[in-house]
């Protein structure tokens, strides 16, 4: 399940459901979200929580300020300064998914511009994700 912290209510009784019914069969069940949104909604929240329980929860964590360097310059050839790490940093919590959908939006050759103009904008948000993962062998 992709996005559950965009789940709605439905879909989340039915993989609490699923956690409960699949407790001693060997299968693998993976969900992802995003902990920030996820935690804003009570629901998605409780039924993390619950199911977390019954599996493992894996905590992501994005990439370090020399790897975001080593994929802007290497996949966009795009070069930042030392305050433009920071706020892409802190924007995007390293989550290359995100990095790499802001500038694969962008125009051949001008995805360095876009970078800056969302820079100079403060359009950059704080992302964290999380993992849930049921598995049983």
């Amino acid at each position: 399940m992709e996005n559950l912290h965009e789940a709605d209510r439905s879909s989340l009784l039915l993989l609490e459901f699923l956690a409960r019914q699949i407790y001693d069969i060997p299968v693998l069940v993976l969900a992802t979200y995003r902990e920030p949104e996820a935690d804003l909604k009570d629901a998605v929240r409780d039924t993390v929580g619950s199911i977390v329980g019954n599996g493992h929860r894996i905590a992501l964590v994005g990439l370090q300020r020399n790897e975001i360097g080593d994929f802007l310059s290497q996949g966009f050839e795009i070069f930042l300064t030392e305050e433009s790490f920071s706020v892409v940093q802190e924007g995007t919590g390293g989550n290359p998914l995100f990095l790499d959908g802001r500038m694969e939006g962008a125009e051949m050759g001008k995805a360095a511009d876009v970078l800056r103009a969302e820079l100079a904008a403060g359009n950059w948000i704080g992302l964290g994700s999380g993992l849930v993962l049921l598995a049983r062998w």
